[in-house]
C-alpha cells in the first residue's frame, strides 16, 4: 500500500509543481503586458481576463495538491524522511521549506491583488475613465513588483526537491 501512495503522490506532487510553476511564470508574463493597456482596449481585456482567470484557479488548486502531495508523502516514513546528515537531505528540506513559504506567500499575495484587480474591472462600464486605468496599472505593478520572488521560491524549491532526492 505504502508503495502505491508513494507512486501516485509522487507524481501528484512533480505535475502538479510544474504547472505550478509553468502556469504561475505564464500570468507574469501576461501581467507584464497588462501594463502597456490603454483605456480603449481596456474593457475587451476585462473579457480576457475572465477568460484566463481559470489558470489562476488551477495554479491555485496545483499549489495545494503540490503540498497535501509533499505531506501525505512525507508522512510515508521510508520514503522521505532521511536523517539530516547528508547534503542531499539538506538541500532537499531546504526545498521543502522553502516551498511552503512560497505557498503561503503566494496565496496571500495573489488573493490580495486578485480581489484589487476584479473590484476595478467590476467597475468598468464601457469606455473606461482614466481613473480606472490608473488604479488598474497601479495594482498590476504592485503586484508585479512581489511576484519575481514568489516564483523564484517556487523554482528553487521545485530544483532544491530534485536535486535533494538525487543527491545521498
Amino acid at each position: 500500500m505504502d508503495t502505491i501512495l508513494v507512486v501516485i503522490g509522487r507524481w501528484v506532487h512533480i505535475v502538479s509543481a510544474a504547472y505550478w510553476l509553468a502556469v504561475g511564470f505564464y500570468l507574469w508574463q501576461m501581467m507584464r503586458s497588462e501594463l502597456q493597456i490603454d483605456g480603449k482596449t481596456f474593457t475587451s481585456y476585462s473579457a480576457q481576463v475572465a477568460r484566463v482567470s481559470k489558470l489562476g484557479m488551477g495554479m491555485a488548486i496545483s499549489s495545494g495538491l503540490t503540498v497535501v502531495a509533499g505531506l501525505i508523502l512525507f508522512g510515508v516514513q521510508r520514503y522521505w524522511n532521511r536523517p539530516m546528515g547528508s547534503l542531499g537531505a539538506i538541500i532537499f528540506y531546504a526545498g521543502i521549506i522553502v516551498g511552503f513559504a512560497a505557498s503561503v506567500h503566494g496565496g496571500m499575495l495573489f488573493g490580495k491583488a486578485n480581489r484589487e484587480i476584479a473590484g476595478i474591472l467590476k467597475g468598468v462600464s464601457g469606455v473606461p475613465s482614466d481613473e480606472q486605468v490608473g488604479a488598474f496599472r497601479s495594482a498590476t505593478s504592485g503586484l508585479l513588483e512581489k511576484v519575481p520572488l514568489h516564483f523564484g521560491m517556487v523554482a528553487f524549491a521545485f530544483l532544491a526537491m530534485i536535486a535533494g532526492s538525487a543527491i545521498q
